[in-house]
C-alpha cells in the first residue's frame, strides 16, 4: 500500500463573493477592503470564511487563499491588533503596504507532522500549482512548536508548520486550480480552489 495520502475530495468555496479573482486591484478595491477591515468582527469572519477550507486530514488541517483584496484586509487587521487603527482609514498607507503583493496570490496550508518526528525546524514542505510549477514565486515556512520544556536547552518538538506558497495571479486566472502539498517529494494532499468565486 502506498504511503502517500491523497485527499480525494475537491474543495470548493461554496459562498459567492462579489467578483472573481482580480489581478492588480484598483484603489476602489483597496478602499472597499479597508471598509471590510473596519467592520464588525462577525462580518469580518464571514468574509474570511470564503477563503478558508478545513481539510482536517492526518497531515493537513486547513488551506486558505490570500488574494490581493484579502491581503489588504489582513494587513489592516494586523495593524489594528498592534494598536494602529488609523491604517484602516488610509488608502495611501494600505496601497503602499500592498505593493510587494501586487499580482500575487498566496496559498497557505497548516500542516501537521507525526508526533514522534525529529524535526528541529519546519521541514521543506512545498505547495505547487498542478501543471504549472513555474507559477510559484516563493515559499515561506514557519514551524508550529510544542510548549517548551521546563529546562533550557531541551528539545522542543515541531508539531507542524504554516506553509505559504506565493503564486503569480495571472497563472491562476478565474477557474478551478489544483494545488499539491508535498513533503520531501511525498504528496500530503491536494486541494482545488475555484478562482471564479474568490475576489
Amino acid at each position: 500500500m502506498s504511503g502517500v495520502l491523497r485527499v480525494g475530495a475537491i474543495l470548493f468555496l461554496s459562498v459567492q463573493v462579489a467578483d472573481a479573482l482580480k489581478v492588480g486591484i484598483t484603489p476602489q478595491d483597496v478602499d472597499r477592503a479597508l471598509a471590510i477591515a473596519r467592520s464588525r468582527e462577525a462580518e469580518r469572519e464571514r468574509f474570511h470564511a470564503l477563503y478558508i477550507q478545513k481539510v482536517d486530514t492526518p497531515f493537513i488541517e486547513s488551506v486558505e487563499v490570500i488574494s490581493e483584496l484579502r491581503r489588504v484586509v489582513l494587513l489592516a487587521e494586523e495593524q489594528a491588533a498592534r494598536g494602529d487603527r488609523q491604517f484602516a482609514y488610509s488608502l495611501t498607507r494600505a496601497t503602499a503596504a500592498l505593493e510587494v503583493w501586487r499580482r500575487r496570490v498566496a496559498i497557505v496550508a497548516r500542516v501537521r507532522f507525526h508526533p514522534q518526528n525529529n524535526y528541529v525546524d519546519a521541514p521543506p514542505v512545498s505547495i505547487r500549482l498542478a501543471g504549472n510549477d513555474s507559477a510559484l514565486v516563493g515559499t515561506k515556512r514557519d514551524p508550529i512548536l510544542a510548549l517548551p520544556p521546563g529546562r533550557t536547552g531541551e528539545f522542543v518538538p515541531v508539531l507542524g508548520a504554516v506553509v505559504e506558497g506565493v503564486f503569480e495571479a495571472e497563472a491562476l486566472g478565474q477557474s478551478l486550480r489544483d494545488f499539491v502539498i508535498e513533503l520531501e517529494g511525498r504528496e500530503l494532499g491536494r486541494v482545488t480552489f475555484d478562482f471564479s468565486t474568490i475576489e
